[in-house]
């Protein structure tokens, strides 16, 4: 998540008396409009299921697993990028989305990616399209719904957008609820 996810942690508490764990940012840290419906949760006082992203992690692995070209002793940090073979790249990464059953964003935007902080952008990408593979139940609660990509509370919507903006010096008039979060905290 970075530094700028612990910021913006930081700022949301502050702002409306809430409090946040890592598990739960990570759930929403992909879009503006899931990250105030988090914050609407707190507010309420519902304990919102988050994601096992080791769950997922595993799950990429066995599919990397399963590539020609796999090797033991690999880590979590290095990128897919230095994972697959430099000419083969795009083929393996759809190979790695066959193997999950996922639809991967094309492979130029991940490449750079690995696991770890990174990965959670894709894990995030995955939990769209598998949701029975993520939620964790917190303190035996059902599991909730998947958060959406639109403000849910427009007054609320538009002070979480403005805490995000000022933490990572975005112009307002850029972010969207459905604005994508990435490692690198490029919006748009």
């Amino acid at each position: 998540m970075g530094l700028d996810g612990v910021e913006t942690i930081m700022e949301l508490e502050d702002r409306f008396g809430i409090t946040l764990d890592d598990a739960e940012f990570v759930y929403v840290y992909t879009t503006p409009g899931r990250i105030e419906w988090l914050v609407r949760e707190k507010i309420a006082g519902r304990q919102p299921a988050v994601v096992d992203y080791e769950g997922i992690m595993r799950q990429i692995e066995a599919a990397l697993a399963a590539l020609p070209t796999h090797r033991t002793g690999w880590f979590r940090t290095w990128s897919f990028q230095k994972l697959f073979p430099v000419d083969r790249g795009a083929e393996f990464w759809s190979t790695v989305g066959n193997t999950l059953g996922v639809e991967l964003p094309d492979f130029s935007e991940f490449q750079d990616y690995g696991f770890g902080n990174a990965a959670f952008p894709l894990a995030i990408r995955i939990v769209d399209q598998h949701p029975e593979w993520a939620p964790l139940k917190r303190d035996g609660a059902p599991v909730a719904a998947l958060p959406s990509n639109d403000w849910l509370d427009p007054e609320l919507g538009l002070q979480v957008r403005d805490v995000i903006c000022e933490v990572l010096s975005l112009d307002p008039a850029v972010v969207t609820p459905s604005s994508l979060m990435v490692a690198d905290h490029r919006v748009g």
